[in-house]
Order: structure tokens, then C-alpha cells, then sequence
């Protein structure tokens, strides 16, 4: 069985991924996953789009008659901002997995399980 789920991915100042993406079920009733076809899909739109953010900063840095920053930096700016935005959202999306492992263990043993627990 599938679903849709819309999917929104905040990149740079003003820019934003919005797609859709089909979860399909695992097939064991544990969940959902997105599908192959699907993830390539979205990093092809969130190429994309920092491809466009790209030429929209070229046309503002043209646009300026004098200035002490190349497109070289604010293209640099952005990928490390885009960059880091990823990386905050893996973290947090490994804090939740392991948030979510570490309650069904203490459901499934009844109790938090110390290091004290193992020198028994």
C-alpha cells in the first residue's frame, strides 16, 4: 500500500523544495520507506533548485556595478548554508530514530537499563 506525503526542504533564504513523495509500505507493518525512484526524484529537484539560486545570484552580482564579493563566494555561502541545513535535519532525524529505538527497548524490558544492570 502507498501513500503521498508532501515533503518540504527549507534551502536558502527565500528558496524552499516542495514535492511529494510516495512512502511505500514495508510490507511487515513496521512502516514506510521512500522509495528509490522517489529519493532520486527529490535530489534531482534540490539540484534543481540550487542550480537556480545559482543563476539568480549571478544576475544580482551582475547587476552591481562594483563589489568586493565574486560570485565564487556567495556561490560557496550558499552550498555551505544548504550544506549545513542538511546536516542539522540528519541530526535531528538520527535524534528521533534514537529517541524512538531507546523507548521501545524500555517498553519491551520495563525498565531503563543502566551499566550497572550489565555487572550483575
Amino acid at each position: 500500500v502507498a501513500r503521498s506525503s508532501a515533503v518540504t526542504l527549507d534551502l536558502l533564504s527565500g528558496a524552499s523544495i516542495a514535492a511529494t513523495a510516495r512512502l511505500e509500505n514495508l510490507g511487515n507493518g513496521e512502516g514506510v520507506l521512500l522509495s528509490t525512484a522517489d529519493m532520486n526524484s527529490l535530489l534531482e529537484h534540490e539540484w534543481r533548485c540550487l542550480s537556480k539560486k545559482y543563476e539568480e545570484l549571478t544576475a544580482a552580482l551582475r547587476s552591481r556595478t562594483a563589489g568586493t564579493i565574486t560570485f565564487a563566494e556567495v556561490a560557496l555561502i550558499t552550498t555551505l548554508r544548504h550544506t549545513s541545513d542538511v546536516c542539522w535535519h540528519y541530526a535531528q532525524s538520527v535524534d528521533y530514530v534514537e529517541g524512538m529505538l531507546r523507548s521501545q527497548l524500555i517498553a519491551a524490558i520495563g525498565k531503563e537499563v543502566t551499566p550497572a544492570d550489565f555487572a550483575e
